[in-house]
């Protein structure tokens, strides 16, 4: 070991980047981002781009990048497990509610943009596990037997980070299960979000990535779910809710599941000299399970609390990360009560006359 850096980053995703992103902006130079992948990469996720996130990507400079790869979804239909479609608030909007990018890309301009700033990037580096001495977490060690020292690690790994944890934690699983359809009749700039009472309090979705490419897939909690079961639910919504536009559609390549790992309540994502961020501390929506904007997020705020850490070496201040994101997403306990409304079919009578109804879902 030659070189002992401030801080190493390892996952380059979002989380990371958005770390490595601020960490620059605040002066910090002596760090190291770490993937074990070779980007671009294939990333499953729904890629959905919600305000949130397009208000951090333009901080970066990156909006107008990012928009011109991605495709616009102006309407979402909400259909109840009664099959009622569900007001929508802003459906005579041009503005688009959300973009869509897979993520193969989405990450790739992410990285560009890191690279750009010359900040050390090492991709195709696996890290194996943590670097400890005498009860101190000196750094990380990688696959290849190299030691990188390091006085603050930041895990930005996303559901594959049990080897950096010190201690045991419970985590909520879910379990996505997805595939892209091309030649299909759904409407144009609209995505479908399908509660069925078998799904319930999670859904299956139909989400837009192209005029002619869709991503189709659906959700289930532990323990509903299975292998066989996630496959018979997202062959019935292919078969049931979206036979009308599937008739002379093909599966792109196949379908393939992924996790998803979440929490209520935020905690022990300081733990000495580590910080987690992102799905790694499972800083994700418990309700939607999006993440890509918590990741950008928390890792805005990890690099806040680092910079003040390096300023004044006091522990306190990468305590206050906690502190900070705990704030931030103050309404994660709670969602554990709408989800337990939202898995009663009858309950959706309520949110049907609360949010008012629309007609037929058109083709």
């Amino acid at each position: 070991m030659s070189h002992i850096y401030d801080v190493v980053i390892i996952g380059a995703g979002p989380a990371g980047c958005a770390v490595a992103h601020n960490l620059y902006r605040q002066g910090i130079k002596n760090f190291l981002l770490v993937d074990k992948s070779k980007f671009p990469r294939e990333k499953i996720c729904g890629g959905v781009l919600f305000l949130e996130t397009q208000k951090f990507l333009k901080e970066m400079g990156l909006l107008n990048e990012v928009k011109a790869r991605s495709y616009e979804v102006k309407r979402n239909y909400n259909i109840t497990p009664y099959g009622t479609i569900l007001k929508v608030r802003n459906g005579n909007s041009q503005d688009p509610e959300f973009l869509v990018l897979r993520r193969k890309i989405f990450d790739q301009i992410l990285l560009n943009y890191i690279k750009r700033l010359k900040i050390p990037v090492k991709e195709n580096m696996h890290i194996r596990g943590l670097w400890e001495n005498n009860s101190t977490i000196r750094g990380v060690i990688s696959r290849e037997g190299e030691y990188i020292g390091a006085k603050i690690i930041v895990v930005a790994t996303g559901v594959n980070s049990s080897r950096f944890y010190l201690k045991r934690r419970h985590y909520f699983q879910a379990i996505g299960y997805t595939g892209q359809f091309e030649n299909t009749k759904f409407m144009k700039n609209t995505c479908y979000t399908i509660y069925d009472k078998d799904f319930l309090p999670l859904y299956g979705w139909m989400v837009p990535e192209a005029d002619d490419l869709v991503n189709i897939g659906v959700g289930l909690e532990q323990p509903m779910f299975s292998q066989d079961k996630i496959k018979k639910y997202f062959e019935r919504l292919c078969s049931v809710h979206f036979k009308p536009y599937l008739h002379e559609a093909r599966l792109v390549g196949i379908a393939r599941g992924f996790p998803l790992r979440y929490t209520y309540r935020i905690k022990d994502i300081v733990d000495r000299n580590i910080l987690y961020v992102g799905e790694a501390g499972g800083i994700v929506n418990p309700v939607t399970g999006e993440g890509i904007s918590q990741a950008l997020i928390s890792g805005k705020l990890a690099a806040h609390a680092i910079s003040s850490f390096l300023s004044n070496n006091e522990q306190a201040e990468l305590t206050n990360y906690e502190k900070m994101v705990r704030r931030r997403y103050h309404t994660f306990p709670w969602m554990r009560l709408v989800k337990s409304f939202m898995n009663h079919k009858l309950n959706w009578r309520i949110i049907e006359t609360f949010q008012g109804k629309e007609g037929k879902l058109p083709l």
